[in-house]
């Protein structure tokens, strides 16, 4: 057996997810993720998804990896003072929205304050992320969505004072 490399995270974390990455190393011996997952709130967010998935080589040919696809996952809209509209998916809206907001963020999305238009939620990151192509790629499905969320952002431009064109 390998020897894993070290989790980072808070104390009580690291406890928890040490348990649950050796349960997961003893059934699944040379998995990606045993390397390349090292952050404690990972393996805690993922202990469902772990349990239930069985090792299966051939998904690895695919390209499709079964434990993040089944996670839980959205797909947002978000509007800054300008207007402008911003779409993105992930697992976890509170701490994206924040790393978006943040002086380290160097994307897009940087050098402006960006407020949660409207989410979507869907039962897998693979449902999430196609809704996200395809509202990205424009057409009905994209306007639909912001006629949907036109009295949010209404509400914002009351609340922040902000007059959108």
């Amino acid at each position: 057996m390998t020897k894993l490399a070290t989790l980072r995270g808070t104390v009580k974390q690291l406890v928890w997810a040490e348990k649950i990455r050796s349960e997961y190393a003893a059934k699944n011996p040379g998995c990606k993720h045993l390397l390349r997952r090292l952050d404690a709130q990972w393996w805690i967010n993922n202990r469902v998804s772990i349990d239930a998935w069985k090792y299966d080589p051939d998904r690895k040919a695919t390209g499709a990896d079964p434990i993040l696809a089944a996670i839980p996952a959205c797909t947002y809209l978000l509007i800054d003072k300008l207007g402008r509209i911003y779409t993105g998916a992930t697992t976890n809206i509170k701490r994206r929205l924040r790393e978006h907001n943040s002086s380290g963020n160097r994307g897009y999305t940087r050098g402006t304050y960006w407020h949660l238009l409207a989410v979507k939620h869907f039962p897998t990151r693979t449902e999430a992320f196609a809704f996200e192509r395809k509202v990205k790629r424009g057409g009905a499905a994209r306007r639909r969505w912001l006629s949907e969320a036109h009295t949010r952002r209404e509400a914002i431009a009351l609340r922040f004072g902000y007059t959108f064109s």
